[in-house]
């Protein structure tokens, strides 16, 4: 463990960018989190299937929050607009 220290501390140098340097590098925080099927379906009031289809469509490229909070919006608003007929007024 002590060796790979070292060859890290050589590679990187204080104030240095990890994600430039080791291919390896893990992001922390909300850049780290994935979301699953089950947690966009919810969010959206979508069944799994809308979101696997969203997904095979190229809709949502990959969980993360930048490329999930997107089409969240984008159901939830399809799910509550009116249907034509309900639209029209008297």
């Amino acid at each position: 463990m002590e060796a790979q220290q070292g060859t890290l501390s050589s590679r990187l140098r204080p104030g240095e960018n990890p994600r430039d340097r080791l291919e390896q590098h893990r992001e922390r925080g909300i850049a780290a989190y994935r979301f699953t099927q089950a947690d966009v379906a919810e969010a959206a009031g979508a069944p799994l299937s809308a979101v696997r289809r969203a997904r095979q469509r190229g809709e949502i490229p990959s969980w993360t929050l930048r490329d999930v909070v997107p089409w969240v919006i984008r159901e939830q608003a399809r799910r509550l607009e009116l249907p034509r007929d309900a639209r029209k007024t008297s």
